[in-house]
């Protein structure tokens, strides 16, 4: 609840083009309409270090081999 109140707090005043163009990063102009945004694109775009980077890519790629 705090962060939501304080994302109100912090947004409220914005107009809707404002607040679109601070919320539609890169991540999401790489997206296909109506599709999937890349988890990569998104943690890259959040400031995510290499580190964390290859820890989404192996945690992906177990994830995926244990429903195969």
């Amino acid at each position: 609840m705090r962060c939501i109140d304080e994302s109100i707090e912090e947004n409220y005043h914005l107009r809707f083009s404002d607040l679109t163009a601070k919320s539609h990063d890169t991540a999401w102009q790489k997206a296909v309409s109506n599709g999937e945004i890349d988890l990569l694109d998104v943690a890259k775009c959040g400031g995510a270090g290499n580190d964390m980077i290859e820890y989404i890519k192996e945690s992906s790629e177990n994830r995926l081999a244990a429903f195969e």
